[in-house]
């Protein structure tokens, strides 16, 4: 199914041995895993952070014919780091619509993975798809900026998210605090 992920050695050897198991015994009983079936089995790789084997379901996902949709990408998009915008472009390449959930999953993951630019190049996206960003775009954006020692870019985009009325939270404080920190730039 799949030789190696990232994550704890228990849920690694644990998802990759028996989401295969489960898939063979459900065919065994003349079941067919369906789309929701490799949906659930995706999200919970994304819970364990397992994209490893999470990729393997997709795969094996679309060897069955069966269609991924919004749920499906968003789930392999928030297991994803430094894939997340290859699997997001994929997504629209493929006609699924993203919502804000693909949007805000594809931003985080893109934090995660120190990609500060394309983090701000999907919330610019979701604004001309004209999709309201709510706090944890924004926080995801933000720690983005942070991360990249961008601390004038995290508080332009704590502007925004203010002049949007969305309500900042701690997270959002402390992610702006941190960027000014880390861009020793106190004045801001």
């Amino acid at each position: 199914f799949v030789q190696g992920s990232r994550g704890s050695r228990s849920t690694d050897a644990g998802l990759r041995v028996l989401l295969p198991s489960l898939f063979d015994a459900m065919c065994s009983r003349s079941l067919t895993p369906d789309a929701t079936t490799y949906n659930t089995a995706i999200s919970t790789c994304a819970r364990e952070r397992q994209p490893a084997v999470a990729m393997a379901c997709f795969e094996r996902m679309q060897e069955q014919a069966l269609e991924a949709d919004v749920v499906t990408y968003n789930a392999l998009i928030g297991t994803s780091e430094h894939d997340a915008v290859r699997l997001f472009n994929r997504m629209c390449r493929d006609g699924v619509q993203p919502n804000l959930v693909t949007f805000n999953a594809a931003i985080s993951a893109c934090s995660r993975a120190r990609q500060p630019s394309d983090a701000l190049a999907l919330l610019d996206r979701l604004q001309r798809n004209q999709l309201r960003p709510d706090v944890v775009t924004f926080n995801s954006a933000i720690t983005a900026c942070e991360k990249a020692k961008w601390p004038r870019r995290a508080m332009e985009l704590m502007r925004q998210m203010l002049d949007l009325r969305v309500h900042p939270d701690v997270i959002t404080f402390n992610a702006a605090i941190s960027a000014c920190q880390k861009g020793k730039e106190h004045d801001v």
